[in-house]
């Protein structure tokens, strides 16, 4: 998608507009509760456009620290000129939010009026049902750490192709490339890039000497152990970064079925 904008984005531009999404995505449940505290209506009879609107600029506010102003004039901008009664409605709600947020009086989320279980969903953005298992499996301090930890964003990771290229040689293209990067302490074959930018601009994606990967998709692959000489169906495969690195780690000499 953000191939698609003319003029293309920057470096910057990019990395902001994944940010915006992923952070969103991460926190919008906590982010629909502080918009509901503010409004005199249910969220569901709230312009999609507007309401989405909203959950940008309050991520904006909370999360990224952008001037008040700033965040709120961009949110409104978003909305149809034709239909100033949603920008004033808009601009309303940010701007009592930002009036709570300096007097330090963002709306709370009430842990003694909730069971304790939907209060930590609230603030962390899970599913109850998510908490609920997991609370099955440990006890809640344990499972409120989990679900604070699974709420960061996960770290960049791209998988070296040992079929093409070594960690070392593709680590000395991405400092070439100014692109700064890091050994995975998990894995043997990951990196970690810190703003990436467009990976795949760089000739050694073009050649398959990586592929972007999150690190615990290559980590069902390592605990498989996948050998040589073995049929293996790969189920739900799409895209299918875990059947090329099954391939990988047998050294192509797997009988590999990908099915999805």
């Amino acid at each position: 998608i953000l191939d698609k904008f003319d003029p293309p984005l920057d470096k910057r531009e990019r990395a902001f507009a994944t940010e915006l999404v992923y952070g969103v995505l991460r926190n919008h449940r906590y982010i629909d509760f502080l918009i509901r505290a503010l409004v005199s209506k249910p969220l569901r009879k709230i312009q999609p456009d507007v309401i989405m609107a909203l959950r940008l600029a309050v991520y904006e506010l909370l999360f990224l620290r952008t001037p008040a102003h700033s965040a709120v004039d961009q949110a409104v901008r978003l909305l149809n000129k034709k239909r100033d009664h949603l920008r004033s409605f808009a601009n309303a709600v940010l701007r009592e939010l930002g009036r709570r947020q300096e007097r330090n009086e963002l709306p709370q989320v009430d842990a003694s009026a909730l069971p304790p279980l939907e209060a930590l969903a609230i603030k962390t953005s899970l599913p109850d049902s998510v908490l609920q298992r997991v609370n099955t499996l440990r006890p809640f301090d344990d499972t409120e750490a989990w679900a604070k930890s699974n709420q960061k964003a996960a770290p960049f990771t791209i998988r070296v192709n040992q079929q093409r290229t070594t960690r070392n040689d593709l680590m000395a293209t991405l400092t070439e490339a100014g692109i700064e990067h890091q050994t995975s302490s998990l894995l043997p074959f990951a990196l970690e890039l810190q703003s990436p930018g467009n990976l795949q601009e760089l000739q050694s994606f073009k050649d398959g000497h990586f592929s972007v990967q999150d690190a615990g998709s290559q980590l069902v692959c390592h605990l498989l152990e996948p050998q040589a000489g073995e049929r293996i169906v790969d189920l739900c495969a799409a895209p299918g970064g875990k059947t090329s690195f099954i391939a990988e780690l047998t050294g192509d000499e797997a009988s590999i079925l990908a099915c999805d």
